[in-house]
């Protein structure tokens, strides 16, 4: 009745039919009708006693009323679970969920297996896909303890987590605690910040109290989840209960009584991901579609029944889309990014000093028959706006020049076929890489949303550099030696692609500079464009490079924070790949011969690399805009309800305005003045990425806004020649 009858009430209160309902009451109104909808949160329970599973939903945080508490103690006493080993401590009642780790102490005894998770499981996420993936596997039970798996939706924007952990006796303290592995590469966590036994009707009762997702915004993560003193609940924490399962002993205090706990995995169907999608705040306001929502869901938390690495482990968006050895040293060694490590099947999947110290993964580009010695070293390419560089080059019988040498894409090599790819390479469980069992392919639409997705991400437009004046000398003189150079004949308009826009493969050399580290563990050298058969053309026991030698060209806009460079990551900044045009390895090339500008010298270096910083700066300083200004009606429609999702736009935002400040910086004197601009914003946006205020959040993106618009004009002249269309893609994380 109140559901129903709610929004008339309100409506006629602002019409003027009596005195206009109190923002308070509204919000308990809210509350009340939020109530035991399990989507909003819950606990699992099962009585041990006759097996009955039950889902106790707590979402309410107000202090007014809340009549979720009545229907699960009457359904606790209906299956045997009143009286006072079962029943619902009373004071839950006045703590309205101060925390969750408190509140679920309070709630249950030893006797009950509790796995809760604070999120959207039911009614937004949905359970996983169990019968259209094989994604249910029971798991071998550690020593003293069993294993739990789950996945778990923790705010409005469907940011899933992925969990493994195994409940292990810790003696000293006579408390069990998770030990955490397979966290994807996008999320720091931090587990198990706190312990402790909570003392219910004589029992001491175990509560492990985890709080995942501690991130360093610098290195491209993003914060995410807040404490619950800003919002009067644990709204982004995750706690895993094992009061049966994983229980210290009632009687020894000191032994684990062991209950086998199956392993439950969560992915959605493609209908559930549309369905959550509808209700992302970035779908209602109409900024991005629900196919490139999908997508992205798809590729930053869907591991495909895989070793637990999606394809944000290797893109996060906080990082450019790509990974670097400064980025690769924050993050946590149980994540999945370093599943060769963790697992023996796989521990031939990546060559781990390569990939810490260097960037650098294991690519079977020429096939699979001998993956331990066939292979090849490559960096990650970022994702930025290959809507504008993906036309192959004819003839190459490639759909899309997907990067690198473009044969990282098996089948028609198109952008949707480069999952299929990288679930194959990197997401299996053993080396066998069988289908169905080592990983689960993506569908037709699950291919068809992760390419929607790709094709959006970053600018889907080219400049005319003929058009641009920068206000620094040094880069306005850089622009005119790159516009009349080669530099421009391969990168037209510090893009990707020759005059006629396609985008060519070109044997520069850049094998021939490879890391000498990569020299020194005997790796054949990379082929480039091109498969085939395994040959041992010098009889050396290692099979010899298959192809042509020739790579495709990547866009130059994006490219000053995105190094190191080249695919052998052998170039630190950008002035080291400006200066590899003019070294012996590019000059004996077959692309090479003749100088690519006269002159090129240092001082020439300094300019082009100074022109590229800016361009890169202004690349930035829009990114940051358009997801900053992307933030402002969500924060006006929704207020607080989906902060989470406003403060990860805002962190975000600040990680473009951060690494515009790095490029700038990297010469000396360059655009002093806007880097001022951008400090400020820095600030601005450090504020709406944290506070608890959705008005401060507000207004803090506002003076950003004001600063990055300042910024801009003081990198250019003519700044209405150098706007990006950015794609909606830009949004999601």
């Amino acid at each position: 009745m109140v559901r129903d009858s709610v929004a008339t009430l309100q409506q006629a209160s602002e019409d003027g039919c009596g005195t206009p309902l109190p923002k308070f009451v509204r919000a308990e109104l809210d509350g009340f009708l939020r109530c035991q909808v399990l989507g909003r949160g819950f606990a699992h329970m099962v009585c041990k006693d006759c097996g009955k599973p039950h889902l106790l939903a707590f979402c309410c945080r107000g202090r007014g009323f809340c009549p979720c508490l009545r229907s699960p103690k009457r359904e606790a006493a209906t299956h045997g679970m009143a009286g006072s080993a079962h029943a619902v401590a009373s004071e839950f009642a006045l703590q309205r969920m101060a925390s969750t780790a408190v509140f679920l102490g309070n709630l249950f005894d030893g006797s009950l297996e509790v796995l809760a998770a604070r999120g959207w499981l039911i009614e937004r996420a949905g359970w996983r896909r169990q019968q259209n993936r094989k994604a249910v596997r029971s798991q071998q039970r550690p020593e003293g303890g069993s294993t739990i798996e789950y996945q778990v939706a923790l705010n409005d924007a469907q940011i899933y987590h992925r969990v493994q952990a195994s409940c292990v006796s810790s003696p000293a303290s006579g408390i069990n605690a998770p030990a955490a592995k397979g966290f994807p590469q996008s999320e720091t966590p931090v587990l198990c910040t706190r312990t402790c036994a909570r003392s219910l009707w004589g029992v001491q009762t175990p509560v492990v109290f985890c709080s995942p997702f501690t991130t360093a915004r610098r290195t491209g993560m993003l914060q995410e989840h807040r404490q619950a003193s800003q919002s009067g609940c644990v709204l982004a924490t995750l706690t895993l209960v094992a009061l049966g399962g994983c229980s210290v002993s009632q009687a020894e205090g000191d032994e684990v009584v062991s209950n086998e706990v199956s392993v439950l995995t969560q992915a959605l169907t493609i209908q559930e991901l549309e369905a959550a999608c509808q209700d992302d705040p970035r779908v209602r306001q109409g900024q991005v579609s629900v196919d490139v929502c999908v997508g992205a869901e798809l590729f930053f938390r869907d591991d495909f029944a895989g070793n637990g690495r999606t394809c944000g482990s290797c893109h996060p968006a906080g990082n450019n889309y790509t990974i670097d050895p400064t980025f690769i040293a924050t993050v946590p060694s149980s994540d999945p990014l370093f599943v060769s490590e963790q697992a023996p099947a796989l521990a031939n999947l990546e060559v781990p000093a390569l990939m810490r110290d260097f960037g650098l993964i294991v690519e079977n580009v020429d096939g699979f028959e001998d993956p331990t010695r066939k292979f090849v070293m490559r960096s990650v390419p970022h994702c930025f706006s290959l809507s504008t560089s993906g036309v192959a080059q004819g003839g190459l019988g490639v759909a899309n020049a997907t990067g690198w040498s473009g044969d990282g894409a098996p089948n028609g090599g198109a952008f949707r076929d480069f999952q299929t790819g990288a679930i194959t390479q990197h997401y299996p469980l053993t080396l066998d890489r069988t289908p169905g069992t080592d990983f689960e392919l993506a569908d037709n639409d699950e291919l068809d949303a992760i390419e929607a997705f790709l094709l959006t991400i970053g600018r889907e437009n080219e400049l005319d550099l003929t058009e641009i004046t920068l206000t620094d000398a040094g880069a306005e003189a850089g622009r005119d030696v790159f516009v009349n150079s080669r530099c421009n004949g391969c990168h037209r308009n510090a893009g990707a692609n020759v005059g006629s826009g396609v985008n060519v493969n070109f044997d520069t050399g850049v094998e021939a500079a490879r890391l000498t580290a990569v020299d020194a563990l005997g790796i054949m050298n990379d082929g480039g464009f091109g498969n085939g058969p395994a040959v041992d053309l010098d009889n050396d026991g290692i099979f010899d490079p298959i192809g042509d030698g020739k790579f495709n060209t990547t866009p130059l806009i994006e490219a000053a924070d995105t190094g190191p460079f080249f695919h052998t990551n052998h170039a630190d900044t950008i002035e080291e790949s400006v200066a590899f045009y003019i070294s012996d390895e590019f000059k004996n090339s077959p692309t090479g011969g003749t100088p690519i500008a006269t002159p090129f010298g240092a001082t020439e270096i300094q300019n082009v690399a100074r022109f590229l910083r800016v361009l890169n700066a202004e690349f930035n300083i829009q990114l940051a805009i358009t997801r900053a200004e992307a933030a402002l009606p969500i924060i006006v429609a929704d207020k607080n309800e989906s902060r989470d999702l406003q403060q990860g736009m805002a962190a975000l935002a600040l990680a473009e305005v951060e690494d515009a400040l790095e490029v700038l910086s990297g010469q000396s004197n360059l655009n002093v003045d806007v880097q001022d601009d951008l400090s400020d914003a820095e600030g601005f946006l450090d504020t709406a990425s944290t506070h608890a205020s959705h008005t401060q959040r507000r207004r803090a993106i506002d003076d950003a806004l004001a600063a990055l618009a300042a910024a801009r004009i003081g990198l250019s002249s003519t700044p209405s020649e150098l706007e990006f269309v950015m794609g909606e893609g830009t949004l999601m994380f």
